[in-house]
């Protein structure tokens, strides 16, 4: 008899922890931080398919809240291919009414990917262009 007594018990408290997990809400994942970065970077050329042996121009523009950063710097970085100004896979160049020109130069045909960012304050922004030698 005293074996049936503390079934009983223990059976209510099974059944309250049960119902009480399978009201508790599941876990859901933290809200990011902040959004998307009022810096926008976008990547232009006149020609994504130079010939081997030419250069080609790059150009940043650079908006703050959609107007123009004068004096950003902006870090252009290749994979393919070399940068005029200084002969290396990687050149900064500040921009003068949001604009920050180059040009990129490939002695041998194949695909470049081209980034560019750029750092204003606290607010980051980059962004990708290909171009491919031939």
């Amino acid at each position: 008899m005293r074996g049936k007594n503390l079934i009983l018990p223990i059976l209510g408290l099974a059944a309250a922890f049960w119902g009480c997990s399978t009201d508790a809400p599941s876990p859901t994942a933290p809200a990011p931080v902040g959004g998307p970065s009022p810096l926008l970077v976008v990547l232009s050329t006149t020609n994504a398919t130079p010939a081997v042996k030419t250069c080609t121009p790059i150009q940043a523009l650079v908006t703050l809240n959609g107007v123009n950063v004068n004096g950003a710097v902006v870090t252009f970085r290749t994979s393919w291919g070399t940068f005029q100004q200084n002969g290396s896979t990687s050149i900064s160049v500040a921009t003068q009414a949001g604009v920050a020109a180059t040009s990129l130069c490939s002695d041998y045909a194949g695909p470049a990917v081209v980034n560019a960012s750029a750092m204003v304050g606290p607010s980051f922004g980059s962004t990708t262009l290909s171009v491919t030698f031939q």
